[in-house]
């Protein structure tokens, strides 16, 4: 597998985690065990994430010029991440994600933008140079929806947009983005609906975003992952993967998910075979606290089946072939094959969480 050049537009904050027995009610006051500091923010953290699955990375971002800028800059580089374009904005200071995480692994986040604000349009416009070069190039929604749309018009060979958390686009943005990646609270929100409740109503609506894009992802926390590449991908099926051994933290898993797949897309897998490679590496992720800075090695995840925890879900559907889809092609004649629904990482215990649930994260939490 030959190591694609991923860049990665988004933010880059500086995280503090504390650590509870339990998440506080509105109003209430809870004893934390400990408290932790590290690299963050949804760009950031997917940036590390494909690197990490073996992809030449750069990360778009904006830090602020303190010393918070400069320590998140310096792991951002020790992790593989290339920072050359990462820009410090005196006026502004580096981004901020505060989180709560309680026993069973779920969490709270609150983000300050701070310098990622600084990641407009005029900042993407001058890196497009860099998009068009890349094999794929990843964005989200804690940076300006300028900027985004920005990104989408730079031209990319293959655009993933993980519109999380939702923000509008002008329209006929989506319709240039090759995978779309949201997870049930924010696939009800881009199509006007309820968030869909269950895996079956999960591969309908994953079937309608793909009518609004040209591929598109729904994660479901611990009922997986829905991948649909429209009516013409061949109809809907399921794919074993694994649940994960324990569940300490969260809050990066989602981040995690996005940046593998974005490795393997660039790596020249389909979109299915990089949607298991995502899942398995967010199953992984969550079994440590923290985001990127807790990230293991992505470029030899265990296979299907293999890792330790309960037995995959087996599909009862016969494959489908690459189908067609409208639209200009992307890196690996993206989006091919069917809309598939992917186990992911469950919750502590091995209960899943209600997709409805799955959508509490702003920083990256699995979902």
């Amino acid at each position: 597998m030959r190591n694609g050049q991923v860049v990665v537009v988004g933010s880059a904050n500086w995280d503090r985690t504390v650590v509870a027995g339990r998440l506080p009610l509105p109003g209430e006051t809870v004893l934390g065990r400990s408290v932790q500091a590290g690299a963050g923010g949804k760009g950031a953290n997917q940036a590390v994430a494909a690197a990490r699955a073996g992809a030449r990375c750069r990360l778009v971002a904006t830090v602020g010029d303190d010393t918070e800028g400069r320590e998140l800059r310096r792991r951002l580089d020790e992790a593989g991440v290339d920072t050359d374009v990462v820009r410090s904005d005196p006026a502004r200071p580096t981004g901020a994600a505060l989180v709560t995480v309680d026993d069973g692994g779920e969490n709270t986040i609150v983000v300050v933008p701070g310098a990622n604000a600084a990641t407009d349009a005029t900042a993407v416009r001058a890196a497009a140079p860099l998009l068009r070069g890349a094999d794929v190039v990843v964005a989200q929604a804690e940076i300006p929806a300028a900027a985004i749309e920005e990104a989408v018009l730079a031209g990319a060979r293959l655009f993933v947009l993980n519109l999380a958390p939702y923000t509008p686009l002008a329209r006929g943005a989506l319709e240039r983005v090759d995978v779309l990646v949201v997870n049930a609270t924010e696939a009800g929100q881009v199509l006007g609906a309820q968030p869909p409740a269950g895996v079956a109503e999960a591969l309908a609506a994953a079937d309608r975003l793909a009518g609004l894009a040209r591929s598109a992802v729904i994660t479901l926390g611990g009922l997986g992952a829905v991948v649909s590449a429209g009516p013409q991908g061949g109809g809907a099926r399921h794919v074993p993967a694994p649940r994960p051994a324990r569940v300490v933290d969260t809050t990066g898993a989602g981040d995690a998910f996005v940046g593998v797949l974005a490795a393997r897309l660039a790596a020249g897998e389909d979109l299915p075979q990089a949607v298991s490679a995502g899942v398995r590496a967010a199953t992984l992720s969550v079994a440590t606290p923290g985001a990127a800075s807790s990230y293991p090695d992505f470029t030899a995840l265990p296979e299907p089946g293999s890792e330790p925890g309960s037995e995959p879900e087996s599909s009862s559907e016969s494959s489908p072939q690459p189908g067609q889809h409208g639209g200009p092609r992307g890196a690996g004649g993206l989006p091919q094959g069917a809309a598939r629904h992917v186990p992911a990482a469950a919750a502590a215990g091995g209960s899943p969480r209600p997709p409805h649930e799955a959508g509490r994260r702003t920083g990256g939490a699995h979902a």
